[in-house]
């Protein structure tokens, strides 16, 4: 008996709307992600500003340095993939 890996179609009249649901779905992932990272940038930036001592905002600057170098990691990624999406349907 043949076992399914996933539970869309590889083949047939299906396989590229069930390629397209994945890829959304996958998407919707990132961008939840992206936007959490957002927030979290809003967040640390807040407590930055209104830290007590310096101790506290150098750890809160080493933070935001690093949740910026994140985002824009992710920037370049998604422009990558947006760019090359486009030069495929193109």
């Amino acid at each position: 008996m043949a076992t399914r890996k996933n539970g869309f179609f590889t083949i047939g009249p299906f396989a590229e709307s069930g390629q397209n649901v994945k890829k959304f779905i996958e998407n919707i992932y990132a961008m939840g992600l992206y936007q959490q990272t957002v927030e979290q940038l809003k967040e640390i930036r807040y407590e930055h500003e209104h830290a007590a001592d310096e101790e506290t905002a150098e750890k809160l600057r080493s933070q935001l340095i690093f949740v910026e170098q994140l985002l824009e990691l992710a920037n370049e990624t998604m422009a990558n993939s947006f760019s090359e999406e486009l030069s495929i349907e193109n």
